[in-house]
């Protein structure tokens, strides 16, 4: 799939996100110098909106507004800290908020376009991961990489690149945040990135994976796939976009995408095991 043929994905995704950080009181200055190109978090009561499917929405509590789109959010070492990735096309924003003080305390610049959810909290290191997609040059030709970043002491360092490409989705840490689990929704692959030493393997995992979560004992990743599983032979399908090389999905008699899956990976051995 190209980017503009996944690009309806990602309005519910964000709207969730937003409605996540819902209660948070009135914002104070941050602690930090301000930097003049952050946009600033700003609380307020909004009035009832009303979303695409007409339907009304009446968020409880006071709102964090962001001036960019909210990727994903992820609690700090306790629940009174919250992270949230916001941005646009190519700059990203971290912000480190205290929730029970209603204070912003931090915000950092990133040099990537977020990946959806995109965000986890490395409890080890005290700071936050996300994923997201960077301009790189190669020769003459410009591609467009996916970066695993790491958001602290006021800056972002690069952890690893170009494991993938054009677009991201969730990201999860595992062995103590030695390792993170990437979706790289626009190639259908779960990539597992050594946060010490770059490398990264790949997974095949189904259409558009999006969503990444990990079992208590490290050992189970489960990975959501917008477009669900591979079509077989037999079954009747319809490409995702206009582009020669979009991905082909299931779909009903109606011509609508029949299902999402979960694919089950075990971490052990790097496989998918079961398609829910």
């Amino acid at each position: 799939m190209t980017i503009r043929d996944r690009a309806y994905f990602g309005g519910v995704a964000a709207l969730c996100c937003a409605l996540a950080v819902a209660p948070l009181g009135a914002q104070e200055a941050p602690t930090r110098a301000a930097v003049p190109d952050i946009p600033k978090a700003v609380s307020t009561v909004l009035d009832p909106g009303v979303i695409t499917t007409r339907q009304a929405i009446t968020p409880a509590g006071i709102q964090t507004v962001f001036e960019r789109r909210v990727y994903g959010i992820a609690f700090g070492a306790s629940s009174d800290m919250v992270y949230v990735l916001a941005g646009a096309s190519k700059a990203g924003f971290v912000y480190k908020l205290n929730w029970s003080a209603n204070r912003t305390l931090e915000a950092v610049r990133v040099n990537v376009t977020p990946g959806m959810q995109a965000i986890a909290f490395d409890r080890a290191a005290d700071a936050p991961v996300i994923a997201g997609v960077a301009q790189t040059k190669v020769g003459s030709e410009t591609r467009q990489v996916v970066q695993l970043l790491k958001v602290s002491m006021g800056a972002a360092g690069t952890q690893a690149t170009d494991f993938g490409r054009n677009e991201v989705g969730g990201v999860a840490l595992v062995d103590g945040g030695a390792r993170a689990l990437v979706a790289l929704t626009f190639i259908n692959e779960l990539a597992i990135v050594d946060r010490v030493t770059g490398a990264a393997k790949t997974i095949r995992t189904g259409i558009a994976p999006f969503g990444v979560a990990v079992n208590a004992a490290n050992t189970v990743a489960y990975v959501s796939n917008w477009g669900g599983r591979f079509p077989r032979k037999s079954d009747r399908t319809a490409p995702t976009g206009n582009d020669l090389n979009a991905d082909h999905v299931v779909v009903d008699a109606r011509g609508i995408a029949a299902s999402g899956t979960v694919a089950r990976v075990d971490l052990k051995t790097n496989e998918v095991t079961h398609v829910i």
